[in-house]
């Protein structure tokens, strides 16, 4: 006798209610879903005993005639799909045509729809799965599902259930997210004692928010819009053109590109090479300042923050660096112009906070012959948001040109307008001989960094016998480059 065998519809059934059905917010979740893909503006959810004795979602949409009330009970009958291509275009919630049967074969299931174009609706009754009831029925256009204690054919699951109190809160916290993602959309949720929720038909997600979680919840929140027009175009405009470009072939999107950073960038600093992000571009930074100077040692602030792969890590002078340990050797730290906690105690005037004793002593200590450069931020973000002492910067501009050392600003957060100049090396007065920027370049939409290099520092490589070996596979994308285009100077200003 074979020991394989096909499991009775009804068996199978319940095993696919578990997968579905795990509690009565999964119910609620189907339900709900089922209604919005029916294109309802109001939808109303009744529940008692936190839905384990009754569950009615009742909604306005576009409601099934008789044939299509009883096919909904077959599995894998669905409306959203005919061909598998279908499922490379799913524009719905649901698809697999799961959730009725597998519901009906756990509760007691009353189902009454009609059709705009009908003149009489379908009441349909399941228990257990099986079918009990079909009439017709004078119904408003829409559908009604009532399901009543659920799990009453499965006592271990439904011992499993946890207080009414707890899962009324999991199918209010359930309605209330899908409130928030259809304002266009009324949703009322009640018990038999309370209206839990009563939100109107809104234009705006504001107007929702404050519906459901008031106004001082709203005041608390600021509302992030999508994407700009323009940005959506240059997105959809590129992609038709090129999708993707190795780094070492040239490309229209990313030579426009350059030139506007180049044109914007403060004094000779006309060279872009592209990055994936800003650690990227501070490591490309170092090895730049490295080939350049044929020295190994690179000077940091204890407080600094400049990313996460190795290098940029060792970089780092804050507490992220220690699980990274021991890192690239020749990082050498300095201490941080910290006027309201100087660790020199800030006296006047102070060595470290002005800038040129304390620079100057740790490169008599390390030997400046053997230092390559000095890495900055113009305000230190991941130590605290410490903004540097008027005239610091430039008396390290001055020690780095005294030793030939090179002064590299890592802007990754300080550039595009965030300090209120396009870069922070103007707003505190001093030209770095590297920039390195990222965040806001694309506005954060697409990831992109990029390392500006003054012409000093580039020529050798361009017409020397040096080579810098620069690239990463993605390093100037078509797509992030289109991006970063379309945030035009006139733009960034208005925002400044």
């Amino acid at each position: 006798m074979s020991r394989i065998r096909i499991l009775p519809e009804n068996v199978a059934n319940k095993i696919a209610a578990g997968e579905v059905v795990e509690r009565p917010a999964s119910v609620v979740k189907e339900l709900l879903e089922n209604a919005l893909d029916a294109d309802a503006r109001s939808i109303k959810v009744e529940v008692e005993s936190g839905g384990k004795r009754l569950i009615r979602v009742t909604d306005d949409g576009c409601g099934m005639n008789h044939d299509d009330a009883l096919l909904a009970f077959e599995r894998h009958a669905t409306s959203k799909l005919r061909t598998a291509d279908d499922l490379l275009s799913i524009a719905t919630l649901g698809f697999r045509g799961e959730a009725l049967p597998s519901i009906a074969a756990v509760s007691r299931l009353v189902l009454e729809t009609r059709a705009a174009q009908d003149e009489q609706g379908t009441r349909v009754e399941f228990a257990g799965g099986k079918l009990i009831n079909v009439k017709p029925a004078g119904l408003p256009t829409g559908t009604s599902i009532s399901v009543a204690d659920i799990f009453y054919s499965v006592p271990a699951r439904r011992k499993f259930l946890k207080s009414d109190t707890t899962e009324l809160g999991h199918i209010a916290s359930l309605v209330t997210h899908y409130a928030l993602a259809h304002p266009e959309t009324h949703f009322v949720l009640k018990t038999p004692t309370q209206e839990i929720l009563n939100a109107a038909p809104v234009e705006k997600l504001a107007e929702r928010v404050y519906q459901v979680f008031g106004r001082q919840s709203l005041g608390e929140l600021v509302e992030i819009p999508a994407a700009e027009g323009p940005m959506r175009a240059a997105i959809t405009e590129q992609a038709n053109r090129m999708c993707t470009l190795a780094p070492d072939f040239a490309n229209d999107a990313r030579s426009e590109l350059a030139q506007l950073i180049a044109e914007r960038a403060p004094g000779d600093l006309n060279y872009v090479f592209f990055t994936n992000a800003g650690t990227e571009a501070n490591e490309h930074a170092v090895r730049m300042a490295r080939l350049h100077t044929g020295r190994t040692k690179i000077l940091s602030a204890y407080r600094s923050y400049h990313g996460a792969t190795a290098g940029s890590i060792t970089l780092t002078g804050d507490p992220r660096r220690w699980p990274a340990e021991p890192g690239i050797p020749g990082v050498v730290r300095m201490l941080d112009p910290y006027t309201y906690r100087c660790p020199a105690g800030h006296p006047d005037p102070c060595p470290v906070c002005t800038g040129a004793p304390h620079l100057e002593e740790i490169l008599m200590y390390e030997g400046p012959e053997t230092v390559a450069a000095v890495i900055l931020e113009p305000v230190q973000n991941g130590g605290g948001c410490i903004p540097p002492q008027e005239g610091y910067f430039q008396r390290v501009r001055e020690i780095c040109d005294e030793h030939d050392v090179l002064l590299i600003s890592d802007e990754v957060i300080c550039s595009w307008g965030r300090i209120g100049h396009w870069f922070g090396s103007e707003r505190y007065g001093y030209l770095p001989d590297i920039i390195t920027t990222a965040k806001g370049l694309t506005s954060a939409s697409v990831p992109m960094g990029a390392m500006i290099v003054s012409d000093r520092i580039a020529e050798p490589f361009m017409h020397g016998t040096t080579s810098f070996t620069h690239g990463f596979t993605f390093a100037g994308h078509p797509m992030s480059a289109a991006i970063a285009s379309r945030r035009r100077p006139s733009r960034i200003a208005s925002a400044m």
